[in-house]
C-alpha cells in the first residue's frame, strides 16, 4: 500500500505537543542536550507524538516560506525544555521529538541512551518487549519480526502501536486472519516496521506505507489503523475467494459496473483524474486494480460497523458499490468463521 504523505506515527509515551498561548523566553545558553534552553510559560493544552523526520520537515517548510518573502515568527527550530528536545515553531507550537541519544520513558522522563547506558535500558526494553509479544501470541496468534535498523526502544513502541491497532478492530477478527493465512501459507502471522523513509519511494512521490508478502505472511506496516487493516486483506483475498466458491472477484466486477482498473487514477499524479475516480472504488487506490480494491474494501470492513456503513451510504460519503462490497466481504468473512464476527 502506498500514500502520498508522510503520518506521525504514534506510539509510546515519548512526546508531546503543546499549545502555548503566553510567550516563551528562550536563553542563549545551551542545555544538556546541546540545544538553546527555552522557559515555556503556564498554559498549553493537546498531545500529539512527532518523530525526527516529522520534525525537520517542519524545518524545511519555515525555510521555504522564509525563501518566499514571508516572516517566521521566532523562535523555530530545534530547542530543549525541562531536558528534552523540541521544536518550536510560529513561537507557540511546541513539538516534542524523538532524538538520537536519548530515551524517553513511559512517564515522560529522559534518560540518556549512549554507550554506557543502552546495554542496561537495551535490558529493561526487551524484557518487557519479551513480555508483551508473548501476550500477543496468546491474544491473537501473532508474532513480530524486526528490522535490523531498529532499536529496542523502537520495537517496543512498534509492537504497543500494533497491538492498540489491533484492539480496534471487531473481537475476534485477528485471531481468524492469523489461522486462516497459517493455514494458506504455513507460516505464523508476523508484523514488521514499515520501509525506512530512504526506501522504496516511487516516481511520483508516493512512499509505500505498507506492504503484505505472500510467501512469509508479514505484514509490513506504519501502524495506521487502515493500513494494517489493508495489508492484512491482502492475506485474506485468496481464504475469501475460496469462502466464495471463486465468486469473489466476479462479484466485484458486477457491482463495479462496467468501470475498469487503471494504475493512473493514483500514480500519474494528475489531481483532476484523482477527482473523477468512478463511484463504485472506495479510494483512487482501490481504483488501480482489483486486489487493491478488495484490500481497501477488507480494511473498511474491518473498520466500519453497521451504522458506520449506513451513515456513510446516507450521507453520500459512499456509493451504493462500495456499501454493497463492504458488506459482501463482512459476509464471506463471518461465513469463514462461522461466527457473526463483522457486523
Amino acid at each position: 500500500m502506498v500514500r502520498k504523505s508522510w503520518k506521525c506515527l504514534a506510539g509510546l509515551a515519548v512526546c508531546t505537543f503543546a499549545m502555548v498561548w503566553s510567550s516563551l523566553t528562550v536563553h542563549a545558553e545551551p542545555g544538556v542536550t546541546g540545544y538553546p534552553k527555552v522557559v515555556q510559560a503556564p498554559g498549553y493544552e493537546g498531545e500529539h507524538y512527532l518523530t525526527v523526520e516529522n520534525a525537520k520537515e517542519w524545518e524545511q517548510q519555515d525555510e521555504a516560506v522564509k525563501k518566499r518573502g514571508f516572516i517566521v515568527n521566532e523562535p523555530a527550530g530545534f530547542y530543549e525544555l525541562n531536558g528534552q528536545v523540541v521544536y518550536l515553531r510560529f513561537s507557540q507550537i511546541v513539538r516534542m521529538t524523538i532524538m538520537d541519544g536519548y530515551f524517553l520513558d513511559e512517564n515522560g522522563l529522559v534518560h540518556p541512551y549512549n554507550a554506557g547506558t543502552k546495554a542496561a535500558i537495551d535490558a529493561q526494553v526487551n524484557a518487557a518487549l519479551a513480555q508483551i509479544k508473548a501476550q500477543a501470541a496468546a491474544l491473537y496468534g501473532i508474532d513480530f519480526s524486526f528490522r535490523k535498523d531498529y532499536d529496542a526502544c523502537s520495537n517496543y513502541r512498534f509492537v504497543r502501536n500494533v497491538l492498540s491497532n489491533l484492539g480496534e478492530y471487531p473481537a475476534g477478527s485477528v485471531p481468524v486472519i492469523a489461522n486462516a493465512t497459517k493455514a494458506q501459507t504455513g507460516k505464523n502471522l508476523k508484523f514488521r516496521q514499515r520501509f525506512a523513509s530512504n526506501e522504496w519511494v516511487l516516481m511520483d512521490g508516493s512512499v509505500y506505507v505498507g506492504i503484505y508478502s505472500y510467501d512469509s505472511n508479514v505484514v509490513q506496516t506504519d501502524t495506521d489503523p487502515h493500513t494494517t487493516a489493508h495489508e492484512m486483506g491482502h492475506g485474506m483475498e485468496a481464504v475469501l475467494n475460496a469462502a466464495s466458491n471463486g465468486a469473489l472477484r466476479n462479484v466485484f466486477r458486477q457491482l463495479n459496473g462496467g468501470a475498469g482498473y487503471s494504475q493512473y487514477y493514483f500514480y500519474s499524479g494528475n489531481e483532476e483524474l484523482r477527482q473523477n475516480v468512478p463511484d463504485c472504488f472506495v479510494s483512487d487506490y482501490a481504483a488501480t486494480s482489483y486486489a487493491e480494491d478488495f484490500a481497501e474494501i477488507f480494511a473498511e470492513a474491518m473498520l466500519c460497523d453497521a451504522a458506520e456503513m449506513a451513515e456513510y451510504y446516507q450521507n453520500g460519503y459512499w456509493s451504493g458499490a462500495v456499501y454493497q462490497k463492504v458488506m459482501y466481504v463482512k459476509q464471506l468473512f463471518n461465513q469463514y468463521a462461522g461466527a457473526a464476527i463483522l457486523n
